[in-house]
């Protein structure tokens, strides 16, 4: 009897291992779709342990968006052509151009402009005729054909010393940005340094600033969204830049023509991913690239790399998960995704509503705001209240409206020492 029972023993637990992986092959589409790639990367890691998710393709689509969220570009574009090669006759045009643009984020942040460029091109070519894409979507697109004037092999590369290499942090009018000196032409320049600055792949400057020292402006036109909303940009390339000991060639920029940053030049993500890992010393008032790299702390990965290369970062208030993106060309504020979640908390606590300007790339941009004296928030382990932070009714410029508010170089001045890591994808501080 015992024996007789395992077929059907055999069948219930199938039933049962099916039934399973069909709802957590839901969960992971949902959370795919939500944008949350940190809580993916973990719900994904529990589902490796269990094997239960059964839809290869399904596998294949989160590992590609995983890579990249990681920053892992080269396992990503792989993974991509894979996903796009397998589904491309039955996608939709906008599911397949959605696809391309994935890759071509990734391509472009190895280097690999040229073969986005081309990739993208065929691709708009073959829906010319397609009314799935919206104008807008075809701006897009377009801008990564663009970016094939910098060519392929023009990844950043970076020559530095075999031991830690710190540089001095400075301040402007005392404002909370993070600036530190660069060397061009021989001559040091403070650049802002600037997590936010992510479009492109590329770091930025005033064509002023460009013209003034021989940064190449190319040719072609890109749309760069920031704060006031889009604006069309130049891009341009430099051979070679110095940040203290270390070398830094092949610089590919982008070229904003108005003066309303109030900001001649910056580094962007570009170049601190290439670096691997920075730490902050806001009271030492210096940032540190280490030679060797910070292990991965016990509460494990909390950044991720959203669909166009944006930074973002996990924290809690008391027992609410927040999603944040880390900018410190900014200064930390709510988003209006959490006004609209908290708005009774606002209205009941009678909280007097006012209006802040902000300026950045697409202009200066006016929004009501309210103003939250104390607000507690925890990253990794450790919590600290932030004071008078702002929360804002409105969305603010054209990025992710879901998530819940920004991280800026305010917040990272509130501590001893602050740790990113862009090879194991964590922050902490301290």
């Amino acid at each position: 009897m015992k024996y007789t029972c395992l077929p059907l023993i055999c069948i219930l637990l199938l039933s049962v291992l099916n039934i399973q992986a069909q709802t957590m092959d839901r969960e992971m589409e949902k959370l795919m779709n939500s944008g949350d790639y940190i809580e993916l990367n973990r719900r994904y890691a529990i589902t490796r342990e269990r094997g239960i998710i059964y839809n290869t393709e399904l596998k294949r689509g989160i590992e590609s968006i995983l890579y990249a969220s990681q920053n892992k570009p080269k396992k990503a574009s792989a993974t991509w052509k894979k996903v796009i090669e397998y589904n491309k006759n039955h996608w939709t045009t906008k599911e397949y151009g959605d696809a391309m643009d994935r890759l071509g984020v990734n391509l472009c942040s190895m280097g690999n402009y040229k073969e986005a460029s081309d990739r993208m091109l065929a691709f708009l070519v073959q829906a010319a005729d397609s009314k799935e894409l919206k104008m807008g979507d075809r701006i897009r697109m377009e801008q990564t054909c663009n970016l094939g004037i910098f060519g392929n092999k023009f990844a950043p590369k970076i020559i530095r010393p075999k031991r830690d290499c710190e540089v001095t942090l400075l301040s402007k009018s005392g404002g909370p940005h993070l600036f530190i000196p660069v060397v061009l032409d021989g001559k040091e320049y403070p650049f802002l340094f600037d997590t936010g600055c992510s479009a492109h792949s590329t770091n930025f400057a005033s064509e002023a600033f460009a013209r003034e020292h021989n940064i190449r402006i190319l040719g072609e036109i890109v749309t760069t969204y920031g704060i006031g909303g889009a604006e069309f940009q130049k891009l341009g390339v430099l051979d070679t830049l110095r940040i203290g000991d270390i070398i830094y060639r092949n610089v590919a920029f982008t070229i904003y023509s108005g003066q309303y940053l109030g900001v001649d030049a910056g580094l962007g993500l570009v170049f601190m991913k290439a670096m691997g890992e920075i730490q902050f010393y806001p009271q030492e008032q210096k940032i540190v690239f280490p030679a060797v790299e910070s292990p991965l702390p016990a509460t494990g990965s909390n950044m991720m790399l959203n669909g166009g290369g944006s930074l973002f970062v996990e924290a809690y208030s008391n027992n609410e998960r927040l999603i944040f993106l880390f900018d410190t060309g900014s200064f930390s504020f709510l988003s209006q995704s959490f006004y609209q979640k908290h708005a009774a908390d606002s209205i009941d606590a009678g909280i007097n509503k006012t209006t802040t300007s902000m300026i950045g790339f697409g202009g200066t941009k006016e929004s009501g705001t309210f103003s939250i004296p104390s607000f507690p928030l925890k990253v990794g382990t450790v919590n600290r209240n932030m004071t008078d932070l702002k929360v804002f009714t409105d969305r603010v410029g054209n990025g992710p409206s879901q998530f819940d508010g920004i991280l800026g170089a305010d917040y990272v001045r509130m501590f001893r020492k602050v740790t990113v890591n862009f090879n194991k994808m964590f922050l902490t501080v301290e």
